[in-house]
């Protein structure tokens, strides 16, 4: 079969140059038989010269799978279910995983940017020794951090792919605005009725909308204000400056492979099939952190835009890019929408066979496997935690501690002596912690038998009534001796 490949290989180039042979002999009457070429045999030519050059084309070009992603989370725009789908590659893969070494640290970063010694916090990858940093190269960063690639592609491995994600920015306002509790920042009139949750972020996202000057806490929260091209690297201070958010863009679309934006999600994934060179089948997914509609808060178009106003710059990266993808789609070509289709077959498969169809709306809620309980039905329908755990486990997190930054093998046999801990075998004696027979005598805390009667402490019985006086609390009597004719009564505690 492979000589069959071959053997089709070479005639496609040998036919190749015959057709350009004859291009050229008829172009300049070299080979003619005729006296004047014929302009029905020319385009024949030309045909079957087009058909094998793009078959010769398509066997060299024919790309390889991507190994290398870096997928740069920005807050609220469904960010969490496209990491899932490039983890779970990679976890398929075998490949590198940029992780923390302490396991119960947050995996991301925040609105922190990275230097250039942010990777001394990371697992190492697999057969790399830890502390040997200029081998910290790495296949896959799903991470929420400020973009800053110089220092992010000084950890990657060679020729990485560079994605982010967008939403519309007034949807990603609202949501924010929500889920990260800033309306607590805006008062309105308390209602005698009890409205919902909905309707309460609703008037407060109003009042802020309003005058958002007038609520300084809140509107100093990044989250709600340019969120999305602030993690894309514009610091706060430019925010109003068209100038500095038009260079921002143009080089955020010069440094991304791909934009996706989340209003187009199945199609910008489609895209990033092609990008990746990865099968349809490695990008289907289930939504991941998706809010129930009773949670949303309904906005009217006029309030909408009002947000955008507020969210100026995103607004402005956010449309430059949808034109973007838009255009990436038309240079696809004819097959994009036979393969979309395709796609969300696949999808709506996953769903129907993993979890019966069912949808789960809720931060951090995981899905509840239907009976076909493969493998990759789990991956698809565990929580984030678990994946997290699995990727963790395979770059061998249970060889690295923490603490300390002490270098711990997993079983007992290979810890050297210097870390174990000693037993009271091994510890001299004259270490160890004295027992009550190897204390002198002298020194032995005094037992009751060996005090003498005059020092022990004196019982009721013993104590005239004119001396002492007690009190009844839980049965339990608390004896309050007289000190120089001054009667003092406390109090028993339990």
């Amino acid at each position: 079969m492979l000589r069959i490949k071959e053997a089709m290989v070479l005639l496609n180039i040998v036919s190749f140059f015959v057709c350009v042979w004859l291009n050229l002999s008829i172009s300049t009457m070299v080979f003619v038989p005729f006296q004047s070429p014929r302009p029905q045999l020319q385009r024949s030519v030309d045909v079957f010269l087009l058909n094998a050059s793009s078959r010769v084309q398509k066997v060299f070009k024919k790309c390889s799978p991507k190994q290398t992603v870096v997928f740069l989370k920005t807050h609220k725009t469904g960010s969490t279910t496209l990491a899932r789908i490039i983890e779970l590659y990679g976890y398929r893969n075998s490949l590198a995983f940029v992780r923390k070494i302490g396991e119960r640290q947050s995996i991301h970063y925040g609105n922190r940017r990275f230097n250039n010694l942010s990777h001394h916090a990371f697992l190492p990858p697999p057969n790399v020794t830890r502390g040997d940093y200029t081998n910290y190269k790495y296949n896959i960063f799903t991470l929420h951090v400020r973009y800053d690639r110089k220092v992010i592609d000084g950890f990657m491995k060679a020729d990485p792919i560079h994605i982010t994600l967008l939403r519309e920015p007034s949807k990603q306002f609202e949501s924010a605005f929500v889920f990260f509790g800033t309306g607590q920042f805006v008062n309105i009139p308390r209602q005698r009725s009890r409205p919902n949750h909905t309707y309460r972020y609703y008037e407060k996202i109003k009042q802020f909308l309003l005058n958002p000057k007038q609520y300084p806490k809140a509107a100093s929260i990044h989250y709600i204000n340019n969120d999305q091209i602030f993690d894309l690297g514009l610091n706060a201070e430019y925010l109003l400056n068209d100038k500095v958010i038009n260079e921002t863009i143009a080089r955020i679309n010069k440094d991304m492979d791909l934009v996706l934006i989340n209003e187009y999600y199945d199609e910008s994934l489609v895209l990033l099939s092609k990008v990746l060179c990865w099968r349809l089948e490695d990008l289907v997914y289930l939504p991941r952190n998706e809010r129930p509609d009773s949670k949303k808060v309904a906005m009217p178009e006029e309030l909408r835009q009002k947000a955008r106003e507020w969210n100026h710059a995103d607004t402005m990266l956010y449309n430059f890019f949808v034109e973007r993808l838009k255009e990436r789609i038309i240079e696809y070509g004819p097959s994009f929408k036979e393969d979309l289709r395709r796609f969300r077959n696949m999808t709506a498969e996953v769903r129907r066979n993993c979890v019966g169809g069912q949808v789960v709306k809720g931060p951090r809620k995981s899905y509840t496997p239907t009976a076909n309980n493969s493998v990759e039905c789990q991956f698809h329908t565990e929580a984030p935690s678990k994946m997290n755990k699995r990727i963790r486990q395979q770059m061998g997190a249970g060889t690295h501690s923490a603490n300390h930054g002490i270098w711990m093998p997993k079983t007992k046999k290979k810890i050297s002596k210097q870390f174990k801990p000693q037993t009271k075998k091994q510890i001299p004696k004259h270490v160890q912690p004295q027992t009550k027979k190897q204390i002198p005598k002298h020194v032995q805390p005094q037992i009751k038998k060996q005090i003498p009667k005059h020092v022990k402490p004196q019982t009721k019985k013993q104590i005239p009534k004119h001396v002492y006086k007690f009190t009844y609390k839980s049965n339990n009597i608390s004896i309050i001796p007289r000190v120089k004719q001054k009667v003092v009564i406390q109090r028993s505690s339990r």
